[in-house]
């Protein structure tokens, strides 16, 4: 009996993830607003009562569930569960050459037209580029890459430079099967970082990046299949593949 009830308050125990700093102001804030309820009557009075209580047990507990459901830890001021790289990956069967579809990826100019969390990348030489990525709540970042490997018709890789704030590495590799057909396969991660940009980080690459990329991938084969229409004979351009909707 003993050892099953241990059990249990074990398994039920949450980890702490809030900042002593934040758990003191959370006990703050909290005691004030119960008290600021505890003048009041009505429905005012109610909703700062059940604040000021959820705010006081925060910071006695040391635990958010808000902060559980975005895997966010304060404790040491860093915004992630995990410091391992994070990745996400997929591939789509694509009927179209490999070297056509490498010369629309390898144009990172058409980056924002390709992946629908890039917002706009500009050329700054023939190995560096400037990404500005965005996410959920409108979390933008700028983030610097170098291209790391480019192998013609089969494989480009990129990633951040040294002294960027975030670090991070994609890939995207073009794979022949059968006569005419080509899959495409991306790949892209990211190490977390701490502070607010990790928050940005985690939005940009958070539940429904898997999605997200899955959705990207589909859009350019049905893109594809429309510039091929039957009017078509020399196949789309780079700026009609890749043209927003």
């Amino acid at each position: 009996m003993t050892t099953s009830s241990h059990k249990e308050l074990t398994s039920s125990d949450r980890p702490h993830n809030v900042h002593p700093l934040e758990r003191l102001i959370s006990v703050g804030v909290g005691a004030c607003l119960v008290q600021s309820g505890l003048q009041r009557q009505g429905v005012g009075g109610c909703l700062r009562l059940l604040l000021g209580s959820a705010l006081a047990y925060r910071g006695l507990r040391g635990f958010c569930p808000v902060y559980q459901a975005y895997d966010i830890d304060t404790r040491d001021g860093y915004q992630g569960r995990s410091r391992d790289w994070q990745k996400i990956e997929a591939s789509i069967l694509i009927p179209r050459p490999q070297n056509e579809l490498y010369s629309l990826w390898r144009d990172f100019t058409q980056m924002p037209s390709l992946l629908s969390h890039v917002e706009k990348v500009e050329i700054l030489d023939d190995q560096r580029s400037r990404w500005t990525v965005v996410g959920p709540l409108n979390a933008r970042l700028e983030l610097i890459s170098r291209i790391e490997e480019d192998e013609q018709d089969r494989r480009i890789a990129w990633c951040s430079t040294p002294q960027a704030s975030v670090q991070t590495r994609g890939s995207v590799e073009f794979l022949k099967e059968g006569e005419k057909a080509t899959r495409v396969r991306v790949e892209m991660s990211y190490l977390p970082p701490g502070g607010s940009i990790g928050r940005v980080i985690g939005r940009i690459f958070g539940p429904d990046a898997q999605r997200r990329l899955n959705d990207d991938l589909q859009r350019f084969k049905e893109r594809l299949a429309t510039a091929q229409g039957p009017g078509s004979k020399n196949g789309p351009s780079p700026t009609t593949a890749g043209s927003t909707p």
